[in-house]
């Protein structure tokens, strides 16, 4: 049985005048490889579940090595102004 790991997510809103928007990802695959956009923040968490399973499969196919998920004290916060 292998062992279950868990990634941390990003999720963030995109203030578009007419519609604004949510992107969620998974940071260790990289924002191009594995994210997800959604109308809300649950929807882009959902659509991001959906993409994470075939990014997996891929690399589970393709005998690629899983990137190593951020542990807490390599997560850095700042702000845009």
């Amino acid at each position: 049985m292998s062992k279950e790991v868990f990634y941390p997510v990003v999720i963030y809103q995109v203030d578009e005048e007419d519609e604004p928007y949510f992107i969620a990802y998974l940071p260790d695959f990289g924002e191009a490889a594995c994210s997800a956009v959604g109308e809300t923040e649950e929807e882009a968490l959902l659509e991001l579940k959906n993409v994470r399973h075939d990014v997996i499969e891929y690399y589970k196919k393709n005998e690629r090595e899983l990137p190593k998920p951020f542990s807490k004290k390599d997560i850095h916060f700042g702000w845009r102004h």
